[in-house]
């Protein structure tokens, strides 16, 4: 009952269906994410005994899938990379810990990892002269979404200008996103470089804006009518409501699941937290929660587990 719940919240999602024509990756992250941490996941899971299903394959042929299922995942966007590696240092972790019977899984998924991306690693020293693993366009995104809110830089973004615009011109970059950058990155490395020294900066200027920061971004990915009054400029569209409404409807549930199956579910919520912590740091004004449909199954779960216990105990009430 739970997993067909969990199914039918996933598919009654408007947003999956815009995020499947979207020209970005969201759909596929999400595919992704859910095969490596199911396999990454479930050797966590039977170490610590919450499964005790027969294996059928080898330590090897286990590591292999986890290693290129999340290089799969590293390269699809700069911000799993680190997901990947932080599920397999667990894994390395718990195994020596516990089960050193896995240590060489966890060694095996890490080295598939390390050769799967080191085509674009050295794609990316070709290009742009230093090894970098995927991409390195964090200090503009953080800037575009320092501008974005109204508590962070002196003069924020202004009424009809673009978040990238006041992003330049916070930086004291001269130009246009026309003339400067291209598809969310800049086209001259050398500004990349400054972005990014900035963005440190300023992080280490200003660890409370920071921290203020990223818990803003967490409530905005998922609910962005809660935080209107922080933006810089004013607006709220229906689009804001439906995303907030359909996300409250997912996450009210999820504590009555957790609650009833708190073990796998705080690993669900560790899940879930795993994969969009690295992107509260940065821009959050891109709509339709793109950057939060790779939580979405998790999501499901725990909301599909929290529904069918509450209606179990209804039922048995009633009885």
């Amino acid at each position: 009952n739970i997993a067909i719940m969990a199914l039918l919240l996933f598919l009654i999602n408007p947003w999956v269906y815009w995020n499947a024509k979207n020209p970005m990756t969201p759909v596929l992250q999400t595919f992704l994410y859910l095969m490596f941490s199911y396999f990454a996941a479930f050797e966590l899971f039977e170490i610590f005994g919450l499964f005790g299903l027969a294996k059928k394959t080898t330590i090897w042929f286990r590591g292999l899938i986890i290693g290129i299922f999340g290089a799969a995942l590293a390269l699809t966007h700069a911000a799993m990379l680190p997901v990947v590696l932080l599920y397999i240092i667990t894994l390395l972790i718990v195994a020596i810990i516990k089960d050193r019977k896995k240590i060489l899984m966890a060694v095996i998924a890490g080295f598939v990892v390390i050769c799967l991306i080191a085509p674009w690693t050295y794609r990316n020293y070709v290009v742009f002269g230093r090894f970098i693993p995927v991409a390195g366009n964090a200090g503009l995104a953080y800037f575009n979404g320092n501008v974005h809110w109204n508590f962070i830089e002196k003069e924020p973004q202004r009424t009809g200008e673009t978040y990238k615009n006041a992003s330049l011109r916070v930086l004291g970059i001269e130009g246009t996103p026309t003339t400067i950058t291209h598809w969310e990155g800049f086209k001259d490395s050398n500004l990349e470089e400054f972005a990014n020294k900035k963005m440190v900066e300023h992080i280490r200027n200003h660890p409370d804006l920071f921290i203020k920061k990223v818990m803003v971004n967490a409530v905005d990915y998922y609910f962005p009518v809660f935080v209107s009054h922080f933006l810089a400029v004013k607006s709220t569209v229906a689009e804001d409501w439906a995303v907030t409404l359909f996300h409250c409807f997912l996450w009210f549930p999820v504590i009555w699941g957790v609650f009833h199956c708190w073990q796998k579910g705080l690993l669900l919520l560790g899940g879930i937290v795993i994969y969009s912590v690295w992107y509260f740091p940065f821009v959050t004004s891109v709509s339709h929660s793109l950057y939060t449909m790779g939580t979405m199954p998790f999501l499901c779960i725990l909301s599909a587990t929290g529904i069918v216990y509450f209606f179990r105990e209804e039922k048995h009430a009633t009885c």
